[in-house]
């Protein structure tokens, strides 16, 4: 019973022919017959030339290298090493949001 017809409607079919109308003109415009096949399509030669070497330069000049053996620390300085970030972000937790102890 018309399920298509309802589904489908009907309010835009003058549009959508319009458009079909269109779209066959052009493409007879441009040439197309239905049906039609060809033979071969043209294709294009390429010539391929290799490309001309490039020197080896560095982009940027080079760090200095520092000595293969670093001094050893002084005797009696021992330094703690600053807490990462995981340390860091926990104290400020503790800090913001102390412990209740009941």
């Amino acid at each position: 019973m018309n399920a298509r017809r309802i589904i489908n409607g009907t309010d835009k079919a003058a549009t959508i022919a319009a458009y079909y109308d269109a779209f066959v003109k052009a493409l007879k415009a441009a040439g197309h017959v239905p049906g039609g096949v060809v033979a071969a399509v043209p294709v294009v030669p390429v010539t391929v030339a290799p490309l001309p070497a490039i020197e080896a330069s560095p982009l940027v000049a080079p760090a200095p290298r520092r000595s293969a053996d670093p001094s050893p620390p002084e005797p009696g300085s021992t330094t703690k090493p600053e807490p990462g970030l995981f340390a860091r972000i926990a104290a400020r937790l503790r800090a913001a949001y102390p412990r209740k102890d009941a």
